[in-house]
C-alpha cells in the first residue's frame, strides 16, 4: 500500500500554542503587554494622573489586541493596513482617453 503525505493546512499559520492561538498572534501580544506595561511605569515615574495613564495604555493594549486577533475581509488586519498604505502611497498614472 503506497503512503502519501498530506499538507495539515495550505491557507493559514499553524495553530501552535495550545491548538488556539498562532506564534504571529502569541509575538502580538507578548509585544503589546511590554509596550504597555513599560509605558504604565514610565508615566508613573514621570507622575502623570492615573486617569491619564490609563487613557493612554488602554488605546494601546487594545491596538495590541486588534492587531492580533482582528481579520477585515480574511485578511489580517496587520497586512491590510500594510496594504492600504502601500495602496494610498503608490503613483497613480491617469490616461486621458478621447471621445470614442
Amino acid at each position: 500500500m503506497r503512503m502519501f503525505s498530506i499538507p495539515m493546512e495550505l491557507e493559514g499559520e499553524e495553530r501552535t500554542f495550545g491548538g488556539v492561538a498562532t506564534i504571529r498572534q502569541v509575538v502580538y501580544v507578548v509585544a503589546t503587554l511590554i509596550v504597555t506595561v513599560s509605558v504604565h511605569f514610565l508615566l508613573k515615574l514621570l507622575a502623570v494622573s492615573m486617569v491619564i495613564n490609563i487613557f493612554i495604555c488602554t488605546p494601546l493594549l487594545m491596538l495590541g489586541m486588534c492587531l492580533a486577533f482582528i481579520k477585515i475581509h480574511e485578511i489580517k488586519l496587520d497586512k491590510y493596513i500594510l496594504l492600504l498604505v502601500r495602496y494610498h502611497l503608490r503613483s497613480r498614472a491617469f490616461i486621458l482617453k478621447g471621445d470614442d
